[in-house]
């Protein structure tokens, strides 16, 4: 029965690591590759038994990526951040992992566990938010049109380089002044 109920509960355990969206990897104390859910399957490229047994370092964008978490994992324990991963068709790109190192009972290490997810889409799209702010921040710093934001009680926020020229303020001048005190009344 107690057989039973162990590969009941292995069962179950693994259900619960291949239905997560994220992709969950592990490895034993030699850096072999030990768990690869589904999710990592369909990011990687790589079916389980294709990475069992390889090295964990196989999934990363470089040399130079895998050891810098690997010794932020022998420093601390854990990584969380931002990391460049490759696939199986040489295919670099983005996720964001948080791993952890892996003991038995007795303290000793057995191994790491990591839990990523890819953002590849998400820096393309910061990326291009980037790109569109630096071009309406160069088009308003550039018009020739005199340019200022305020807010709700008059209170200058911005003026742009030819408003500044024009009216010979600068940018001390008008910090702290409302749009009124340098308007005419009319």
């Amino acid at each position: 029965r107690i057989e039973i109920k162990l590969i009941e509960n292995q069962k179950y355990t693994k259900n619960i690591i291949n239905s997560s969206l994220d992709i969950i990897c592990a490895s034993d104390k030699n850096g072999n590759i030990i768990e690869f859910n589904y999710a990592a399957e369909k990011a990687f490229g790589y079916k389980l038994n294709e990475t069992k047994n390889n090295k964990i370092e196989l999934i990363y964008g470089s040399k130079k990526e895998y050891k810098k978490v690997n010794i932020e994992l022998n420093e601390k324990g854990s990584f969380i951040g931002e990391i460049q991963n490759k696939r199986k068709n040489g295919e670099i790109f983005t996720s964001f992992l948080t791993a952890s190192v892996l003991y038995n009972e007795n303290r000793e290490k057995i191994g790491t566990m990591g839990v990523s997810r890819d953002i590849t889409e998400l820096k393309e799209a910061e990326k291009q938010l980037v790109e569109s702010e630096e071009k309406y921040k160069d088009l308003f710093e550039n018009a020739t049109d005199l340019i200022q934001s305020v807010d709700m009680n008059g209170n200058i926020i911005y003026v742009n380089e030819a408003w500044k020229k024009t009216t010979g303020f600068s940018i001390k001048e008008i910090q702290n002044k409302n749009i009124f005190e340098i308007i005419h009344p009319d």
